[in-house]
């Protein structure tokens, strides 16, 4: 239930914060770090880092792919042993941030961009999510997975030939 709760509160937040933005329009900018951080309106119709933007068959390619992925991670949440929370979070997070910007997708055929980092790139709260799901992905699977790539504090069973 904790997890149901989560995916939609943060589905909830950004799309709140899409449409607040969105609301004050094109010339909106808050800077909050000078030539850091800022809060600045923006749209992109391609994926990470605008890529693919301005192409015609790019928010048809990504709707089609996150309508096989998002079946495929229900599953893998489903199928996740109940005391695994790490894992279980990680996936959550993906999920809600692939919905976010879903919804965009579908509704508007782009998806509202507003936290800028200026060294870096403008991003949402879906990216977000996404961005940490994904580190937590690699993270476990580096280690904490009990076949994970670099052991922390744990013994590995050896496997023998016999």
């Amino acid at each position: 239930m904790l997890y149901v709760l989560v995916l939609f509160a943060i589905i909830a937040i950004d799309q709140i914060t899409k449409i607040y933005v969105s609301a004050q329009g094109p010339m909106w900018e808050v800077t909050v770090i000078p030539n850091v951080f800022s809060f600045v309106y923006g749209k992109n119709s391609g994926a990470a880092f605008s890529s693919f933007a301005g192409t015609d068959w790019a928010q048809t390619f990504f709707v089609v792919l996150t309508c096989i992925v998002l079946p495929v991670l229900f599953i893998v949440f489903l199928r996740i042993k109940n005391n695994n929370k790490w894992l279980k979070t990680t996936i959550i997070l993906i999920i809600a941030g692939t919905v976010g910007n879903f919804i965009d997708r579908i509704v508007f055929k782009e998806v509202t961009d507003f936290i800028y980092v200026h060294f870096f790139a403008n991003f949402n709260v879906a990216d977000v999510s996404l961005t940490v799901g994904a580190i937590m992905l690699i993270f476990y699977y580096l280690f904490l997975d009990n076949d994970a790539l670099i052991s922390i504090g744990k013994k590995r069973k050896r496997k023998t030939d016999g």
